[in-house]
């Protein structure tokens, strides 16, 4: 769903490795058009599931 205009949204994911319970965040920021205006990747190491999320808009 696009933003609003004069808004930029932002998707933010997260994720947990079973094997090593290593963490990655993701997210995109979008204008109106839904063009994509910048993104990120970032591991940050170890934590848990329920963590996880919240850090991932944080970052």
């Amino acid at each position: 769903m696009p933003s609003e205009y004069g808004w930029v949204k932002l998707n933010a994911d997260g994720s947990v490795s079973n094997n090593t319970n290593g963490v990655s965040i993701e997210g995109v920021f979008r204008d109106l058009a839904v063009n994509w205006l910048h993104g990120l990747t970032m591991r940050i190491g170890k934590e848990r599931i329920f963590k996880v999320e919240p850090r991932a808009i944080l970052e």
